[in-house]
C-alpha cells in the first residue's frame, strides 16, 4: 500500500480523509473516518483513479482524473462524497489535463490525442463548454500536416492472458513492395 502526501485528502466537514489505494488491484478512492479507520471504497471497477483534481465539500463533490472509459484515455469525472453519481465531464478521446477553479464552478481543460496537438477549453462544473475553443492550435496542426506524417494507429494484443495496448506509425512509403 502506497502512503504518501499526494494520495491523502483531508475532509474538514466529515472528520475523515480520502485515500487513493490499490487495495482491490486498481487505484481507487476510499474514505477513511478518523475515529474508526474503516476504509469505505468510493470508486470501483477495472480502471484507475489517476488523481484528485479537487474536493468541493460544500456541494459534496469529488473531482478526479481516471481512465474508466478506456485505458488509453484520461478524463475528468465527478462524484458525490459517498461515491455515487459518477459523471464523466470531459468528452473527447485522448488525455485531458484539467485545473478546477477554487470555487468549483469551472475547469480549464488542456486536451490532446494521438494525432491531435493540445487544445484548450473552459467548461462549467457540469462539463458544458463556456465559449468556443480558446486555443485549437490550427497553425501547429497545419504545419504538422505539411510533413505528411502517417497517422498513428492504436492496437492491442493478448499474450498469455495479458492484454497490451500500443500505437505505431507506419512508414509513409509502402516498403513491402521493395522487399
Amino acid at each position: 500500500v502506497k502512503i504518501y502526501p499526494a494520495n491523502q485528502f483531508f475532509l474538514q466537514t466529515k472528520n475523515s480523509f480520502l485515500w487513493l489505494s490499490e487495495q482491490d488491484g486498481y487505484t481507487h478512492l476510499y474514505e477513511v473516518p478518523m475515529n474508526t479507520f474503516q476504509r469505505k471504497q468510493l470508486t470501483a471497477g477495472n480502471w484507475e483513479v489517476l488523481g484528485v483534481a479537487g474536493i468541493d465539500e460544500e456541494n459534496g463533490e469529488i473531482y478526479f482524473m481516471a481512465n474508466e472509459s478506456s485505458m488509453k484515455d484520461v478524463h475528468l469525472y465527478k462524484c458525490s462524497l459517498d461515491g455515487r453519481n459518477v459523471h464523466q465531464l470531459t468528452n473527447n478521446n485522448g488525455v485531458h489535463e484539467v485545473q478546477v477553479t477554487d470555487n468549483f464552478k469551472y475547469f480549464f481543460d488542456g486536451y490532446s490525442a494521438l494525432n491531435l496537438p493540445v487544445r484548450y477549453q473552459m467548461y462549467n462544473s457540469g462539463g458544458k463548454p463556456l465559449h468556443e475553443k480558446l486555443i485549437q492550435n490550427k497553425l501547429l496542426q497545419s504545419h504538422l500536416d505539411e510533413f505528411d506524417i502517417p497517422a498513428a494507429e492504436n492496437f492491442s494484443f493478448t499474450h498469455r492472458d495479458t492484454s497490451f495496448n500500443g500505437w505505431l506509425i507506419k512508414p509513409a512509403v509502402n516498403t513491402a513492395k521493395k522487399l
